[in-house]
Parts: structure tokens; sequence; C-alpha cells
């Protein structure tokens, strides 16, 4: 993918969910049957968490479900968009617990590599990472964050299998965007049937996530689907 249609579907969410961030953090207040799941995993594999890095952290929920199952951590959660990071600096923060405006797309990932994780997650986040190719390279910068034994939970939304987000896709000869700089399974997703305000997401094939796996150089521990559209992938570092 060209970075110039890259860089425009990365502002196309940021502005989405600068708009749409109080009514998105309203629709996300409860955890994911997932997460237990995952946790249950995490800690089998690695009982000694104590640095969590959450990447698009949005509201901050999954700091609420660690500090019901987790003592004596440390958590960063980073997001690019400026409202839920205020939101959560007023409502979650305190002095293990840090936010920050980060764009995982363009920003130098020195900014948050001064300490090593023992557990990353990247849920509900690589749907909205344009170009298969820097998907690849998030990956990788973000395993090389991890300590030895670290763990990363990431999710896959497949949305096509609902009927309900079937229609709400908005149609790209509607937009500003060429379909032919685009990638197959990128779409632009309506935030409800009510309204043209869109995102863009990125629906995976089942090659594609073998692909992110594959090359992650990561040992994968479990993979699962839950919350009806969700699939969960947890690797580990060697």
């Amino acid at each position: 993918m060209k970075d110039d249609i890259r860089q425009k579907l990365i502002e196309l969410n940021r502005i989405f969910y600068e708009k749409n961030a109080t009514e998105f953090s309203n629709t996300r207040n409860y955890y994911w049957k997932g997460w237990q799941k995952a946790w249950e995993i995490v800690k089998t594999y690695n009982p000694n968490i104590k640095n969590v890095l959450d990447v698009g952290c949005g509201n901050g929920r999954f700091l609420s479900f660690l500090r019901e199952n987790n003592d004596n951590f440390k958590y960063l959660g980073i997001d690019h968009s400026s409202n839920f990071i205020t939101e959560c600096q007023n409502k979650l923060a305190d002095e293990n617990s840090y936010f920050m405006r980060f764009d995982i797309a363009n920003d130098d990932f020195t900014k948050i590599a001064y300490e090593k994780y023992d557990l990353i997650l990247l849920i509900a986040v690589l749907h909205h990472f344009p170009g298969n190719s820097n998907r690849l390279e998030l990956i990788k910068q973000l395993s090389e964050l991890l300590n030895p034994n670290g763990i990363i939970i990431l999710t896959f939304w497949d949305f096509m299998r609902e009927n309900r987000m079937q229609s709400r896709i908005f149609p790209w000869s509607l937009s500003n965007f060429d379909k032919k700089d685009l990638e197959e399974g990128d779409h632009l997703l309506k935030w409800s049937d009510s309204t043209d305000t869109q995102r863009y997401c990125h629906h995976f094939s089942e090659e594609e996530k073998q692909s992110i796996i594959r090359n992650s150089h990561l040992r994968p521990l479990a993979r699962y689907t839950s919350d009806s559209d969700n699939t969960y992938v947890i690797m580990q570092k060697a």
C-alpha cells in the first residue's frame, strides 16, 4: 500500500474516534468473555506479569479487568485518540498506571521502549492498521519490546461473519479513495445504520492470519474464537 493512502486511512480513523469517542466508550463498558480465557492462558505460561503495555487502550477497560485479576503491576496504555487518553487519565491513572497519546503508525517506538514488557495487548486494533507489510512490521516492533517469556495477546475482528456489520459497509465508490489503491479485505464501515460516518477496517483472511503468526517469530500458545466474532491469538517470546 502506498504511504499516502495509508496515511489518509489512518487520519480517517483518527477523526472518526475523536468525533465518536464518547459514544464509542459508552458502548465499551464491559469485559469481553474472551479476556478471562486469555488471562488464564497468560498466567499458565508466565505467572509473573509485572509490566503491561496496552496498545490501542481505548477507554482503558482492560486495565480495570487486570486490576481485578492481578496485583503489583505497572501499566502503560497508548492510543492515538486524545479524547480516550484524557478519559483514562481522569478515571484510571495512578502511580502505577500511565496513559500516553501515541500513534503506532507514525510515532517513534523508542518513546515506549524504555522498559520491556511481560504482556502486550493488541486487542481490537490490528484491523484498523492499514497495509499488510505494515502490520507485519508492527508485530515485529512489538515483539522486540517483550521480556523473555513475554506474551502478546492479539485479536482479529471477523466482522464479515456478521450480517449486521456487512450491512454497514460503505462503498469505496462513494468515498474519496480509489479501490485499486487498497488491499483485498479493506473496507469502510459506517458507525451505525443511521449515519455515514466511516472508519477503516480490514477483514483478515485465514492466510493473512497465518502469515502474521508465522512472521512474528513468536511461539504460538493458543488460538480460539470468542465474543462471537473475534479470533484470539496468544504468542510468547522464547
